[in-house]
Order: C-alpha cells, then structure tokens, then sequence
C-alpha cells in the first residue's frame, strides 16, 4: 500500500488536517524499511512454523515479515487509543491491516493470557509499546496527547505493573520461548531497567540486554 493510498483513508476518517505528527507515522515507505531491518537484525534465526505475536503491530509491518518467512503472526493491540497512539492512529491501522488480511485482535496485551492458549507462543514482541501497555504505572500526560515518552516517567512502583504483564506472557509462551522488548525510553529509563530485571527471574525468564533500552527474555 502505498502513501498516495494512505491519503484517501485519512480523509474518509475526517482526521487529516492539522494532524502532522500522524501523517510522518503513516509513511509506509519508511515503515517496511524501518520493520524490515529490527526483523532481521533481530528475528533473522529461522521462524518457519513458529508462531510470533506482535504487540501493538500498528499498521502491519512486522506481521507481514513473521508470515513471510513461514510464521503464524498474530497481532494484539489497543481496543482504545487512550493513554497510547490515539484513537485516530488506531482507526488508520485498522483500515490497513484489514486491507492486509492481518490477523490482529483488540483486546489490549495485558489480556494476551485469555486471548491466546497457554504455551502457545514462540515468540513475543513488543517495540515501542511497553509504555503504552503499561500507562497505568507512568506519570505524566497520556502518550496520545504529546507523543514523546521522554516526557512521562515511570512510577516507583512500576515492578508490579511490569511483573503482571510478564506472568502474562510466561503463560502464553512454550518453554524456551522468547519476549523482545524494545522500550521508546521515558525519563527515568533506569527505574524501568530496574524493575525488569528484577522481576524477569520471578517468573523464571532469562534476561539479557541487548542495546539501551532492549531485552530479550528468554523463559526456562
């Protein structure tokens, strides 16, 4: 799909004008390019026959790549764009992953575990959406209204919204399963980075820092 296509469904959704910061998010170009290149430097290993979940997927990328290379993709995303991307953000995404035939359901990730069977995964990932799932436990402006993470802060008691949500993904993944999470980066980075660590053995998860702001966890 291509921008000029792009351009139609924003005006149908009467949200195009003034609305800048979405129409740059939209570039679809930049988008296959950009998913493309986090696939492959971090999915390059042989996913045929895996299933791959991908957490706030937007407009599809990263689910088109999974099945191309021979995986079952599912996508989980905000039924509401409150404290994330915005409602108009998500209306968009819905009309292109349909367009897709993407298989992405709007339950929210923190209902993964009664969305999906348990030990049914073999990989989650969750780029750029942590803060988004977890607005709860930030202080701040909801991230629809300003976009920019580094202006929210994770609350002190952030662990216990972090250790929730990996119980949930430590039910739905098989044993040996992986989470990427690669996190946007709010301004206390470090309490996050914290709390992570500190409740990935709690729930018998294997963690390693790849880059700032970017862990694979491994369960078992």
């Amino acid at each position: 799909m291509s921008q000029n296509v792009i351009q139609p469904i924003l005006e149908r959704l009467g949200i195009l004008d003034g609305n800048e910061w979405l129409i740059k998010k939209l570039d679809l170009h930049r988008r296959r390019v950009d998913h493309f290149q986090y696939m492959s430097r971090h999915f390059s290993f042989d996913i045929r026959g895996a299933t791959f979940v991908d957490l706030g997927p937007g407009t599809g990328e990263s689910l088109e790549i999974a099945q191309s290379l021979g995986a079952t993709a599912i996508g989980i995303d905000a039924a509401s764009g409150e404290g994330g991307m915005g409602d108009p953000y998500l209306a968009v995404c819905r009309e292109i992953v349909k367009s897709r035939n993407l298989d992405v359901r709007r339950v929210g990730a923190l209902a993964i575990d009664r969305e999906l069977k348990q030990e049914s995964v073999d990989f989650i990932n969750s780029r750029g959406s942590i803060e988004q799932i977890l607005c709860k436990w930030m202080r701040g402006e909801p991230h629809h209204i300003h976009q920019n993470c580094n202006l929210m802060h994770w609350k002190s008691n952030c662990h216990l919204g972090i250790g929730s949500f990996l119980e949930k993904c430590a039910k739905v993944l098989k044993p040996g399963g992986s989470l990427l999470i690669h996190a946007n980066g709010a301004a206390n980075t470090e309490v996050y980075d914290l709390a992570l660590i500190g409740q990935a053995a709690r729930y018998k998860f294997r963690i390693k820092k790849h880059e700032d702001r970017l862990h694979r966890l491994t369960l078992g």
